[in-house]
C-alpha cells in the first residue's frame, strides 16, 4: 500500500499471513461453508417482512426466494 495515511492493520498480516498468496488462501477459506437452509429461510423471511412494510422492494425478496429455491 502506497499511502502514508491508510495502512493495513497489523492483524491483516500476522493473522492472515505474510504474503498475498497466504492471505488469499485464508480469505477464500472464509467462504468454504455454504449458508444453511435454515439460515437462508430466516433471511428470506426477514426480507419478506421488510418488503411487506415497504422498506424493501419486491425485487429484493424475489431474488432471495429464487436463491433459496436453487439451494434445495
Amino acid at each position: 500500500m502506497d499511502s502514508a495515511i491508510i495502512q493495513p492493520h497489523a492483524l491483516y498480516f500476522w493473522h492472515w499471513g505474510n504474503s498475498p498468496e497466504a492471505r488469499q488462501v485464508v480469505y477464500r477459506g472464509l467462504f468454504e461453508d455454504s449458508i444453511t437452509p435454515n439460515a437462508l429461510d430466516s433471511i428470506c423471511a426477514s426480507l419478506q417482512e421488510q418488503a411487506n412494510t415497504k422498506s424493501l422492494g419486491k425485487n429484493t425478496v424475489d431474488a432471495c426466494v429464487a436463491s433459496n429455491q436453487t439451494q434445495e
